[in-house]
C-alpha cells in the first residue's frame, strides 16, 4: 500500500486474543441478572463491536439497568478477565519490522483505554505504538471518533493512514473515517469471503503485514500488472508465470503479497490486475494456495 503512513490496529481479535476472558466476563454478568442458561454463541457475539449494545444483547436487560451490569462486568474483568488474554503469534516480531520501516503506530480500541494500556504494558509492546486511543466508562466514544483522534495525534491524513481490524464495526468506521481498511480472518468476526465480498484486502496472519508494507521512506513502490486470461484464476496464471509486464519476476514473495481480494476471484478477460511488488522480505513459512 504505497504512500501509507499511519497503520491503526483494533486489539481485541487483532493484537490480543481475548477470548476466553471477555466470554467469561459476560458469563459472569448474566449470572449476576439471574440468566444462567446463556450459550457460548451469544457470548462470543459481545466480542466485536460497541460494549454497551454487546451488554444489552447478551445479558438481556433494559437500558437502566446498563450502569450495574457495566459495574458487574468491569470488576469480573479488572480482578480475573484481563489476564486471561494473549498476544497472537507474530506480533511483536510484526510490530518492531513495521517501526523499523519507518510507519507510526497506533491502536484504536473499544476496550476501556486504562485497561489497554496495561495489557499492550504487560505484553511488552506498548513502546511499539506512538498512540493508544480506547473507550472510557463515562463517555460512549465510537470507533470512528477513536480513529480520527488517532489520525490527529500523529499529525496523519486519512489518505496516509489504514486501519487493521477483524470486526465489522472496524471497517464501517474505516470507511466513515475516509481511511483505507485491512481485514484480518483470524480474528473474531471478519473472515475472508466477508473481504471478497467487500472489495477489501485481507490477511491470515498478522506478519503478512511484513509483505503488504515496505517502508514508509519508499510510497512509490515498484507495481506489476497482470493481465487476466479468460477463465483462469489469476493466483493459477501467477504461478505459471505467465501474462505479466517486465517491471519484475514473479516468485513467492510477489505470490504471497498478492493474494487479495482482487486476486482471490476471476475476474474480466483485459482487465490489467494490480499489485505491489516487493524485493526482499523473509518469509517465514511455504506459500500457500488460497485461490480456490
Amino acid at each position: 500500500m504505497p504512500g501509507k503512513k499511519l497503520l491503526i490496529f483494533d486489539m481485541d481479535g487483532t493484537i490480543n486474543d481475548s477470548s476466553s476472558g471477555i466470554t467469561y466476563c459476560f458469563k459472569k454478568t448474566c449470572e449476576a441478572f439471574g440468566k444462567d442458561d446463556v450459550t457460548e454463541e451469544l457470548l462470543r457475539t459481545g466480542l466485536c463491536g460497541p460494549f454497551v449494545e454487546n451488554l444489552l444483547n447478551i445479558v438481556g436487560i433494559e437500558q437502566s439497568q446498563v450502569p450495574e451490569a457495566v459495574d458487574i462486568y468491569v470488576r469480573h474483568y479488572s480482578s480475573e478477565g484481563q489476564f486471561m488474554s494473549t498476544l497472537f503469534p507474530d506480533v511483536p516480531e510484526t510490530l518492531a519490522y513495521l517501526r523499523s520501516k519507518g510507519y507510526d503506530l497506533a491502536v484504536a480500541t473499544l476496550m476501556v483505554e486504562g485497561y489497554a494500556l496495561k495489557t499492550l504494558e504487560d505484553r511488552g509492546i506498548l513502546d511499539h505504538f506512538d498512540t493508544v486511543h480506547g473507550a472510557s466508562l463515562d463517555v460512549e466514544y465510537t470507533k470512528q471518533y477513536l480513529i480520527e483522534q488517532c489520525l490527529d495525534s500523529v499529525g496523519a491524513s486519512p489518505e496516509e493512514s489504514v486501519m487493521i481490524g477483524d470486526g465489522r464495526d472496524d471497517h464501517i468506521s474505516a470507511v466513515k473515517a475516509g481511511i483505507d481498511f485491512i481485514g484480518v480472518s483470524y480474528g473474531y468476526e471478519i473472515d475472508q469471503e466477508y473481504c471478497r465480498s467487500n472489495g477489501i484486502p485481507c490477511i491470515s496472519r498478522i506478519s503478512d503485514l511484513r509483505l503488504m508494507f515496505r517502508s514508509v521512506h519508499d510510497p512509490e513502490a515498484r507495481l506489476v500488472a497482470f493481465h487476466v486470461v479468460p477463465d483462469v484464476p489469476v493466483l493459477e496464471q501467477l504461478v505459471q508465470g505467465r501474462h505479466v509486464d517486465a517491471h519484475a519476476d514473479v516468485d513467492e514473495l510477489v505470490l504471497h503479497h498478492l493474494l487479495t481480494v482482487q486476486l482471490r476471484r476471476r475476474v474480466e478477460p483485459g482487465v490489467p490486475v494490480v499489485g505491489e511488488y516487493l524485493e526482499s522480505v523473509d518469509v517465514a513459512e511455504p506459500v500457500e494456495d488460497r485461490s480456490s
